[in-house]
């Protein structure tokens, strides 16, 4: 999945341009919050939101 694919597909689930970290979690099929933690890190959020295409640079750099 390229970065542009994991965008389109995060915005969806999250019915917007943002996300939070328990939807990140349940978007990864993960149930410890603290497994995405290591993509959210570095990562400046809005109320506790994390713009979409910055968790997905995170991700796909991680997964490459």
């Amino acid at each position: 999945m390229n970065r542009q694919e994991l965008i389109r597909d995060m915005k969806a689930f999250s019915g917007s341009g943002f996300i939070t970290r328990q939807q990140l979690m349940v978007y990864m099929g993960y149930k410890d919050p603290h497994k995405v933690d290591q993509y959210l890190r570095d990562l400046q959020s809005i109320r506790k939101r994390y713009f979409i295409p910055d968790v997905a640079t995170q991700l796909h750099n991680a997964l490459s």
